[in-house]
């Protein structure tokens, strides 16, 4: 059972959990989106084929990516996973050891350029920086509140 400070915590960090759990939806959704993309391609391959060459599935999925789709589905799965410790440690730590109303903010902030890194992709620099520049300026802001905190405790 639950007591009155549980409960507190609870509230308090809503919001970061709610983050939380959209940014491992994002990630699922860019998984998906991966598998789905592969099979799509290899069967785009299959029905393309001109001689009797072999194709796999593995060669389309862990072979030389020549397809810009392939390639754009694999770096939004890459680049979620690369970025995911620091933004989740970033995230919790603001929010346990700053504020966790600013955290919940700046961790929407952080989903939302997150869903549209795919397209930004898509399109190449200068496109690209619109999702990963706000991105990282969330994390170094909630990780500079957290080393302010840090640094100021007494």
């Amino acid at each position: 059972m639950l007591n009155s400070c549980d409960m507190d915590d609870l509230v308090r960090f809503r919001g970061p959990a709610m983050v939380t759990v959209a940014y491992f939806i994002i990630y699922y959704c860019f998984l998906f989106g991966q598998a789905v993309t592969t099979v799509y391609l290899f069967s785009e391959a299959k029905s393309l084929k001109k001689t009797d060459e072999k194709i796999t599935l593995g060669a389309i999925k862990y072979g030389p990516r020549k397809d810009k789709r392939a390639l754009c589905v694999d770096r939004a799965v890459g680049n979620t996973l690369e970025q995911m410790l620091p933004f989740l440690v970033s995230l919790w730590l603001c929010a346990w050891l700053g504020d966790a109303e600013l955290a919940t903010t700046l961790g929407w902030y952080y989903v939302a350029f997150r869903v549209v890194y795919p397209a930004c992709w898509w399109f190449g620099r200068p496109y690209l920086f619109l999702s990963t520049i706000p991105n990282y300026l969330c994390i170094w802001y909630m990780g500079g509140i957290v080393a302010y905190k840090a640094y100021s405790a007494r």
